[in-house]
């Protein structure tokens, strides 16, 4: 595509190559984040860094409205859930 004024502009330019290095740079940061959260953690410590580091890796951060339903009783198991920030209420419904 080719873009031109339309009239007398002035544009904010960002090179590509910053781009990256500044979203790079941001990753690394969110990763070493996500390591010392791990690292705190019990389960966790007995690990080789370089494991801690890929579990941290591949861990996304979601976001959850007061109320909303985090799990449901009877839903697979198929996430592990470590609490970043907030209050979660845990309740379990007994057959008999």
């Amino acid at each position: 595509a080719t873009v031109r004024a339309s009239q007398v502009s002035q544009l904010w330019c960002l090179e590509r190559k910053d781009f990256r290095g500044v979203l790079a740079e941001q990753e690394k940061v969110f990763l070493d984040e996500k390591v010392h959260f791990l690292s705190q953690i019990d389960l966790f410590k007995n690990l080789l860094p370089s494991n801690v580091e890929k579990i941290a890796d591949v861990m996304q951060l979601k976001s959850y409205s007061q109320g909303e339903k985090i799990v449901k009783q009877g839903d697979a198991g198929d996430a592990f859930y470590m609490i970043a920030a907030g209050q979660v209420v845990v309740s379990q419904q007994l057959n008999g």
